[in-house]
């Protein structure tokens, strides 16, 4: 069994919406989305740990999507078994510019 978001996939993609946050000072040209992926491990204690950046947009939204991540609530950690294991995810991390 993989890791899992307690409440479900829908309840991520709501969770990412409402903390990620497209950030004022910044205007995407040529574009109206960016998107940060980010690697990182869900821990047998339900914990996301190991959180790094791996596909880069820029610094300010790298962070920010970093720090998404870093502080969701806890997971369903991943099985084998019948033992908790460590388990690696990606998660794009989308920043929609507000149309004006």
């Amino acid at each position: 069994m993989d890791a899992a978001y307690p409440e479900g996939n829908k309840a991520w993609q709501k969770y990412l919406v409402k903390n990620g946050f497209f950030p004022e000072q910044f205007t995407i040209v040529n574009a109206d989305r960016a998107m940060v992926v980010i690697s990182f491990t869900v821990n047998e204690n339900d914990k996301a740990e190991e959180v790094e950046v791996s596909t880069p947009f820029y610094p300010q939204f790298d962070k920010i999507a970093k720090n998404v991540i870093s502080r969701a609530p806890d997971w369903l950690p991943a099985a084998s078994h019948n033992r908790k294991v460590k388990f690696r995810m990606r998660q794009p991390v989308t920043f929609a510019q507000s149309q004006e």
